[in-house]
């Protein structure tokens, strides 16, 4: 048990006992998502426009890339024509007075029209009061929107559960068991070993003092005493 008890104490130092926990850890992953986004490009309110007169949203255009759509809303008290043009189409439009070619159109006192954007282009999106010799109308609002779907990547926490080593004592505390007992058991028995040989010394008459009583050692020596003293020879010459 000595050499256990040092084998564990030896062991604690050169590699000591160690166990698996499970630690919990917040991570952050990426997670895309698509979301959609809009834009507003230009807008109006209150415009009255004579017969003949139109107006442009926005007012220099703007240029969309594909995939994104491009939408015109209005609100007046009167009919009017709208449009969506390209900038080539808006070109012929300015001069001639009318639209041939054309991305979108509707006519009315209110309404929307979109289109989905097939290549980049500059667009415009046209109020036009078309009766020229007809009277103002007044256009309560109109805008143009720019929509589109973008995926983000937005951080999710996560947690995760790591297996982590953990160090103990538990050989030092072996060690410091099984030594001491070691030691005690050394000592109980080399304890029991000399009173083993005592025994075999006195049953072979080695040392018979050890096993005559006291009361009767004195007997003895008395009697001895009383021998030497009544021997018939004593004072003979």
């Amino acid at each position: 048990m000595i050499f256990i008890g040092c084998g564990f104490i030896l062991a604690d130092f050169i590699s000591p006992h160690t166990y698996t926990i499970l630690v919990a850890q917040t991570i952050q992953v990426p997670k895309q998502e698509t979301i959609q986004r809009n834009e507003k490009v230009a807008s109006v309110e209150n415009l009255v426009l004579s017969g003949g007169y139109f107006t442009r949203l926005p007012d220099n255009g703007i240029y969309i890339e594909p995939g994104k759509t491009f939408k015109v809303s209005w609100s007046a008290d009167g009919n009017v024509k709208v449009y969506i043009l390209t900038e080539n189409q808006y070109e012929y439009f300015k001069f001639w007075g009318v639209a041939s070619n054309y991305e979108a159109c509707d006519y009315g006192k209110q309404g929307t029209i979109s289109i989905k954007v097939k290549y980049r282009d500059k667009y415009y999106g046209i109020i036009y009061n078309s009766v020229i010799l007809g009277q103002s109308v007044k256009v309560y609002e109109a805008e143009a929107i720019i929509t589109w779907k973008e995926t983000v990547t937005k951080l999710e926490n996560k947690t995760n559960y790591v297996p982590q080593e953990i160090e103990d004592d538990l050989y030092l505390y072996l060690g410091c068991i099984f030594l001491p007992a070691g030691i005690i058991g050394v000592v109980v028995g080399c304890s029991k070993r000399e009173k083993i040989q005592l025994w075999d010394r006195n049953k072979s008459g080695d040392n018979l003092n050890l096993w005559i009583p006291t009361k009767l050692k004195k007997l003895m020596k008395n009697s001895i005493c009383f021998h030497e003293q009544t021997s018939p020879f004593k004072g003979e010459g």
